[in-house]
Parts: structure tokens; sequence; C-alpha cells
């Protein structure tokens, strides 16, 4: 995962170049629940 940057009230990861994309929180929130409830189902089997 990139570094984080908190710049003008919006949060950015910082790309390897310096610049910075914007945080998707809709699609990031998705991916790491999904990850979360993944490795949930596989230790409780």
């Amino acid at each position: 995962m990139s570094d984080l940057k908190y710049q003008k009230g919006e949060w950015y990861h910082v790309q390897e170049d310096g610049t910075l994309k914007p945080v998707d929180y809709d699609k990031e929130v998705k991916e790491y629940y999904k990850k979360w409830i993944d490795n949930y189902e596989i230790v409780r089997i």
C-alpha cells in the first residue's frame, strides 16, 4: 500500500514519482472488507 498524505481537506496516495492520487473511498473500503471477510472465512473453516 502506498503512503498517504492529507492535503487541503482530502487524503491522497503518494505515487512513486511523488504525484498525488485521490483516495477512492468507495472502492478501497469495499476491497478492504472483501479481503477481511475472505480471511475470516478461511480462519473459520
